[in-house]
């Protein structure tokens, strides 16, 4: 079986264990009202009592049903049957969802010729699209009225109404023209960074600054089209985060939620698509930028999007309070404050290892966090703990996940054994550490510099010269300071004040202290 096949083996149970417990009531209640054979609800229920897919073992507990002779039709009868269901379910649920609801239904009345009914849906129809902007529809619906003013009969009303109508097919074209490019702009802008993952890439910095001379960037679009403002600000805020402009990535991703803010019907549908993520990015940035105030604004406001939207999508409460709660433990450890995260670490750390980010599809963030909870053990000195929580982390380093993160993991568990005196395992640690770094495809100054920091002390023949070492090389990383990408890596492991706690004999986490608050230079 190829990887192909095998994962449309899984489809029907992925959808099956994506269903709230009232959807899955829904579904058997209208498999119910609509005479679905008994046997197919008893399938659901074995696919979904199921923790890992076992195909084999539903055809033998079903052996007695003719469908089992030909099981691949049966599991498209069920998904077919869901999704149906769900359509049902969902029928008033969202902006989209209503319009293509009442679409359907002007058809079925025009065909009818229930000419009054059908131009009072149309009229309520266009009513959402305009509240939603959602003018991806416009072009359908317009062509509905046509046809429904020429069953008319022509009055002193029907040239205005034509006009308008025209008018509203135009506006609505026009809307999705200018969405449709900022769309294809943003692509051109994110695709290099997809590709080549390193930001300093000189094929990622020139297509950035290609893309900043763009026509459709040097004036904001207007706010009748709130969808194309928003994209504005995202691509703005990631050529910015190409260039190292820290200051004005802050300043883009805050236009970016306060378009959401303005405009909560436009993005109503589009809370796990686009609201959530603007919220997560300007919430990472405040992190970077120490913008205390403004994170917890946000993060709140963060938190109170499924109530504030009514929106009872299991998925979204479960994307929210993960984000906000990874969020806030990483804007602990990246400024400093390691005393707060004491009363975060156990849910931090029930958070991974519970597994729920990466079957979200967060797996960078389950990786950010699991190193989030190394670091801040290792600041609170329990060095035992952090390098269970590192070991954790470099069982990641297979698959590829930030080559940043992994490289700050391997400096850590140097620390933590320098910390705890386990000398003997160091002189083979700070070699495996060295060969990583080495072998890294993206490597910045600040690895180049711990890089030679590591092949010194691998050389020096005792204590007194590797702490010699130490100044010098301090010197080499607060000169980093100036580039705020290269400050970047400071922020997720503070090397600079663990060498002046060490030069200075004081605790990391007084050392770190004194570096904060700060912000990074624009």
């Amino acid at each position: 079986m190829n990887h192909m096949e095998k994962n449309q083996k899984l489809y029907l149970h992925q959808l099956v264990k994506a269903l709230s417990t009232s959807e899955k009531g829904y579904v058997k209640k209208f498999c119910t009202r609509n005479g679905t054979n008994p046997a197919y609800l008893q399938l659901l229920d074995a696919i979904d009592a199921q923790t890992v897919y076992d195909e084999g073992a539903l055809k033998t507990l079903f052996k007695e049903e003719k469908f089992v002779k030909q099981f691949s039709v049966a599991k498209n009868y069920l998904t077919k049957i869901i999704l149906k269901s769900l359509r049902a379910y969902h029928a008033e649920s969202t902006y989209n969802i209503r319009i293509h609801e009442n679409l359907l239904d002007i058809e079925l009345l025009y065909n009818k010729r229930q000419i009054g009914l059908c131009g009072k849906l149309i009229k309520k129809t266009r009513k959402l699209i305009e509240e939603a902007q959602h003018y991806h529809h416009a072009m359908e619906l317009a062509f509905w009225e046509f046809r429904l003013q020429l069953l008319r009969l022509h009055n002193k009303h029907t040239d205005q109404m034509m006009t308008e109508n025209r008018a509203f097919d135009e506006h609505g074209a026009a809307y999705n023209a200018m969405l449709t490019q900022y769309r294809h702009l943003a692509y051109r802008v994110f695709a290099p960074s997809i590709r080549l993952g390193n930001s300093k890439d000189p094929e990622i910095l020139a297509q950035a600054q290609q893309a900043s001379l763009d026509p459709l960037l040097q004036t904001p679009p207007p706010a009748s089209n709130a969808k194309a403002l928003a994209r504005y600000h995202n691509i703005w805020s990631k050529i910015y985060e190409i260039q190292g402009d820290i200051s004005n990535v802050y300043q883009s991703s805050l236009g970016f939620v306060r378009t959401i803010q303005e405009h909560p019907k436009v993005f109503e549908d589009f809370l796990l698509a686009t609201v959530v993520p603007a919220y997560y990015n300007l919430l990472a940035v405040c992190i970077v930028v120490n913008q205390e105030q403004t994170f917890f604004e946000y993060l709140e406001d963060l938190r109170q999007i499924p109530e504030r939207y009514d929106n009872k999508n299991e998925v979204l409460k479960t994307i929210v309070e993960s984000y906000s709660k990874a969020l806030e433990f990483q804007f602990y450890t990246q400024n400093a404050q390691f005393e707060r995260t004491r009363p975060l670490l156990a849910c931090t750390t029930a958070l991974v290892e519970e597994g729920r980010l990466e079957q979200m599809g967060l797996s960078m963030l389950h990786l950010e966090l699991s190193y989030s909870l190394a670091y801040a053990y290792f600041a609170l000195e329990d060095y035992d703990t952090s390098e269970t929580w590192v070991n954790y982390t470099l069982d990641h380093q297979k698959k590829a996940l930030r080559e940043d993160i992994i490289c700050l993991t391997h400096i850590l568990h140097v620390v933590n054994h320098a910390q705890m005196g386990n000398w003997q395992y160091l002189d083979y640690k700070l070699r495996s550490t060295y060969n990583f770094i080495l072998r890294m495809k993206n490597s910045q100054r600040f690895e180049k510099i711990i890089l030679q920091l590591l092949k010194r002390l691998m050389h020096a023949t005792n204590a007194q010269e590797k702490r010699a070492l130490l100044p010098i090389y301090l010197e080499k990383l607060e000169a980093l300071q100036s580039d705020p990408l290269e400050q970047l890596m400071l922020k997720n492991f503070d090397v600079v004040s663990w060498l002046r706690s060490i030069l200075q004999k004081e605790r990391f986490i007084d050392a770190a202290a004194k570096r904060r608050p700060y912000t990074l230079p624009s």
